[in-house]
């Protein structure tokens, strides 16, 4: 037999494979049984203290997709932000993310979907209007690419991102602005299709804490660093441009069906006094 000759790269390949996160374990579960039934999936998390929920278009009735305003659970703000959007995608994920933070939100709460009422905190990130229900629930909500991603946390801080794995972004431009000296030779290392793989992987990192601090992108992510120990533990380093302890945060990094690569942060409360 004559052998077929391929382009594989054994150690490419393994090398890829240390990158890509680990699969995370999700559950079908039903959200809303009326006028229409939501299904959405449920991640196991390894960290106690956070709830994680995804959600793909593709799991959503097309009627839905279409006319979010017969299912009776969007104001007036959520169905004139939904129009503006120009392209079916990005209309889509936007009904299929907030469709599925109302109806995950009401496991937490004796409060149907349609009753959620959200406000913005002066850095723009979307929270429970209610302050006595916003102190005890905190929530935070990424989307990309066909998947909306929501976390739910009881005490502490919670922040979530998740992005494609196929993303076609400038990934060495934005490195060299939001990723430290270190950070940026050790991307600069790798072949073009692991560079990207490690920068999704900071970058989500990044994201879910600077989100988790409600402050965006007014926190200098030059000055955070992830490290990952042998027991696939994520470590944060924090230079001297954020003032916070590295120590009360918790990181759980995965991927979704084998596309999506997401990042959760965890933050115990800051002690008074």
């Amino acid at each position: 037999m004559t052998a077929v000759q391929t382009d594989a790269d054994p150690d490419r390949d393994r090398r890829r494979s240390a990158l890509w996160p680990p699969p995370a374990s999700v559950a079908q579960r039903r959200l809303l049984h009326h006028p229409v039934e939501v299904w959405a999936h449920e991640i196991s998390s390894g960290l106690t203290g956070v709830g994680l929920w995804c959600c793909r278009t593709s799991d959503l009735d097309p009627a839905v997709l279409a006319q979010p305003e017969r299912l009776g659970l969007f104001g007036d703000d959520d169905l004139r932000r939904c129009r503006r959007y120009h392209f079916d995608r990005d209309r889509h994920l936007f009904i299929a993310a907030h469709l599925l933070l109302r109806c995950v939100l009401s496991r937490y709460e004796p409060i149907e979907p349609a009753g959620w009422r959200f406000a913005a905190n002066p850095y723009g990130r979307p929270e429970i209007a209610d302050p006595a229900i916003s102190r005890r629930l905190r929530f935070n909500l990424s989307h990309a690419a066909g998947l909306a991603l929501v976390g739910v946390a009881r005490e502490g801080e919670v922040g979530v991102d998740v992005e494609c794995a196929d993303r076609h972004a400038d990934a060495a431009g934005i490195a060299r602005h939001a990723f430290s000296d270190s950070e940026h030779r050790f991307l600069q290392g790798l072949p073009a299709d692991e560079s990207r793989l490690a920068f999704l992987r900071s970058w989500t990192l990044k994201e879910a804490y600077a989100k988790a601090r409600g402050v965006g992108l007014s926190l200098p992510f030059r000055d955070m660093e992830f490290q990952y120990g042998p027991d696939a533990r994520i470590a944060m380093r924090l230079g001297e441009g954020i003032a916070d302890r590295a120590d009360r945060w918790r990181f759980e990094q995965f991927s979704l069906f084998d596309r999506h690569i997401g990042a959760v942060a965890l933050g115990t409360p800051v002690p008074a006094g």
